[in-house]
């Protein structure tokens, strides 16, 4: 898809080898501001329910806050301030209505998801994160990370899991859940006493703002999947290779970092966003892109079995 930005972008998904898809994804223009885009990828953990549920509703919750009715009316001022209080907002607002649905509904599963999502404006990036999903940015020629993990072990999280009446083993909330902020989850947010933000598990975001520049090439959200496989810098400079190999296609491109992260050696679902800022150089289409590195593989492995097939004529 493309924006009134000159930006195109597109996701991938793929369950990988576990024995469910558990992640979801949006991306979309806002319905009420077309040159204001969406790109999230929710990362469920115990069933698919809360990433489902999350991917259908945050677009709705970001359109129905009175701050964003009212600066996509006059969008005018500190728009990436007001943008980022509005999702902060949205993602408390999210796990509140997540927790009413999985009461309610016995159908439900009680899953919980990180999330991460990245508002494209025409000025700014605004990333807000809660969990280990990921996101960074290519700009001239280096790697610029918009969101930091989330992990029981690092210092603020552990804090805050210890001051809630909680316990970090193996890396672990409880023994048990690898990350420490993610939507759902509510048998670690079960101090009424706390506010949502103080829980074990919290669902408040990180924000970070990246103003945009000509020189901005590519941007990645993606899940863990990949990022157990890839380091930031590897994985943008993979995409870049991938561009300056003729490679002018979003989908391509995020289907391939896909593939490049099961021949790494993930084991998780995988799924990412690529998206292609004005900053973007292109390779000859003669260098073949996606396309050429997918010959090439299935060449490999016709050449493989072939040599360790018996010889017929023995």
């Amino acid at each position: 898809m493309s924006t009134n930005e000159g930006v195109r972008m597109a996701v991938s998904g793929m369950q990988g080898w576990r024995l469910e898809m558990e992640d979801a994804h949006i991306l979309q223009n806002m319905p009420s501001m077309p040159s204001h885009t969406l790109c999230s990828v929710f990362d469920g953990h115990g069933g698919s329910g809360a990433a489902i549920f999350a991917a259908e509703r945050l677009i709705q919750l970001i359109e129905d806050s009175p701050e964003w009715k009212e600066y996509a009316t006059d969008p005018a001022g500190d728009d990436h301030v007001i943008i980022g209080k509005v999702m902060t907002r949205a993602y408390f607002e999210m796990d509140r209505i997540l927790r009413i649905h999985q009461d309610n509904d016995t159908s439900a599963d009680k899953s919980g998801c990180t999330a991460v999502s990245c508002m494209i404006t025409p000025k700014y990036v605004i990333c807000v994160n809660a969990g280990d999903s990921r996101a960074v940015i290519g700009s001239d020629g280096n790697t610029i990370p918009l969101s930091e993990d989330h992990k029981p072990n690092d210092e603020v999280e552990r804090n805050r899991v210890l001051a809630a009446g909680g316990t970090v083993h193996g890396k672990r909330v409880d023994g048990d859940l690898a990350v420490s902020r993610a939507f759902g989850d509510f048998q670690y947010k079960n101090r009424s006493d706390l506010p949502p933000e103080k829980q074990k598990v919290s669902c408040e975001p990180d924000v970070k703002v990246h103003v945009r520049t000509q020189v901005d090439d590519i941007l990645l959200v993606a899940c863990d999947g990949l990022w157990d496989v890839f380091s930031n810098t590897e994985a943008v400079e993979f995409a870049r290779e991938l561009m300056c190999a003729g490679e002018n296609s979003p989908a391509l491109l995020a289907e391939e970092m896909l593939d490049e992260s099961l021949v790494r050696g993930s084991k998780d679902n995988i799924s990412c966003c690529a998206v292609f800022m004005p900053g973007c150089k292109f390779g000859s289409p003669s260098g073949g892109g996606v396309t050429k590195r997918r010959q090439e593989r299935e060449e490999k492995k016709r050449l493989e079995e072939r040599e360790g097939s018996p010889d017929e004529s023995a």
